[in-house]
């Protein structure tokens, strides 16, 4: 998926812009505050429905409108995807794909492909399981749109088991809660397991070849409840259940997964070096890139400030890797930074408006 030209009313900094956006990608310059990250959470929502900073509907709308609008032609091989999405103060919603109306932001994915490489990735190391969660269905749903429809109806079933655990026990009604939960979780596992089994092995070979061969690391996928069938899923939730009730919520399940970057059997973080930490997140985005790729499809790579502590060398390199596998925007501050990638069109942003130029 390729984005040809998108279109920003009342979003943030930009009251109306318009942008024709090359295929290979493209650069952006401007200082800090001048709206890179803006616009680039503009693609991002208008592309998933989600922003990149996780800012609300209302923090992203201009502060002096009511409601914003984006909208974007993509380019998926040869066809033609048009995509607009809309929203205001109120939490009112407008989305369409080719003219056809949807609800709910949950339309989008399953449907493109959108990687952000940010000043915040390094949560997916350091960050709380929480944290690591999201990152991870958001990225499995942008080419499953079923394991999304999973994960929300797995987060309604554990509100409601919580209330009856905590408010209104009933052993019955708790017992069919738990068979509908245990027959979507094993679901969820499986493809949080199969996700890891395509991205662990590709980000520990870049985290080695960035590192020129100092330190290896393994990406490890961490199931609160580690089982092959529903069946023993169900057991599991029974044999936790006194623990639940004095807990007064759902102590395990897919809800309480993580993942952790280890080396020499110990936790990255306990000794890994900032670097070593952003590094090792930066592997994993590139991974993921991958990942979303593995069917031939062109992803949109967004890196928003991710690559400004690495040296010259280490930008060179994780750039070489994403070469090629989609379209790639990249923030810069300088006119120096213009060299350091070679692609050959670079906008400059200044007060809300953009202008393109060719080095």
């Amino acid at each position: 998926m390729l984005l040809e030209n998108i279109r920003l009313i009342n979003f943030r900094s930009y009251k109306d812009l318009s942008v024709e956006l090359p295929e290979e990608g493209c650069l952006f310059l401007g200082e800090n505050g001048s709206g890179k990250t803006n616009f680039f959470e503009a693609a991002g929502v208008c592309a998933t429905g989600k922003s990149v900073r996780g800012a609300s509907l209302r923090e992203m709308v201009c502060a002096e409108e009511k409601e914003t609008g984006i909208s974007a032609n993509f380019l998926d091989g040869d066809e033609k995807i048009s995509q607009s999405v809309g929203f205001s103060k109120s939490n009112e919603i407008f989305i369409s794909i080719n003219d056809v109306k949807y609800k709910t932001f949950s339309s989008l994915y399953g449907k493109n492909g959108f990687v952000y490489f940010g000043v915040d990735d390094t949560k997916t190391v350091n960050g709380i399981p929480q944290e690591k969660r999201q990152f991870l269905d958001m990225t499995i749903s942008q080419t499953n749109g079923e394991y999304l429809q999973n994960i929300i109806k797995y987060r309604n079933l554990i509100r409601q088991r919580n209330f009856i655990i905590n408010e209104k026990f009933n052993e019955d009604l708790l017992d069919i809660y738990d068979v509908q939960i245990a027959e979507i979780a094993v679901n969820i596992i499986r493809e949080r397991k199969n996700f890891f089994a395509d991205v662990a092995p590709v980000c520990e070979k870049i985290y080695e070849e960035i590192s020129n061969g100092d330190l290896s690391v393994n990406l490890q996928y961490l199931p609160s409840i580690n089982c092959e069938n529903k069946e023993e899923y169900y057991k599991i939730q029974k044999e936790n259940l006194t623990k639940d009730r004095e807990q007064k919520f759902t102590t395990s399940g897919v809800h309480r997964d993580n993942f952790e970057f280890k080396t020499a059997n110990t936790k990255l973080t306990n000794f890994g070096s900032q670097g070593q930490c952003k590094s090792a997140a930066i592997s994993l985005k590139v991974a993921v890139v991958q990942y979303l790729s593995k069917s031939n499809r062109k992803t949109i790579i967004v890196i928003d400030d991710a690559f400004s502590d690495l040296d010259i060398s280490r930008k060179k390199k994780f750039f070489e890797i994403l070469n090629k596998k989609g379209q790639i925007f990249i923030a810069v501050h300088s006119f120096e930074e213009l060299d350091y990638y070679p692609l050959e069109n670079y906008f400059e942003i200044k007060e809300g408006n953009m202008k393109c130029f060719q080095k």
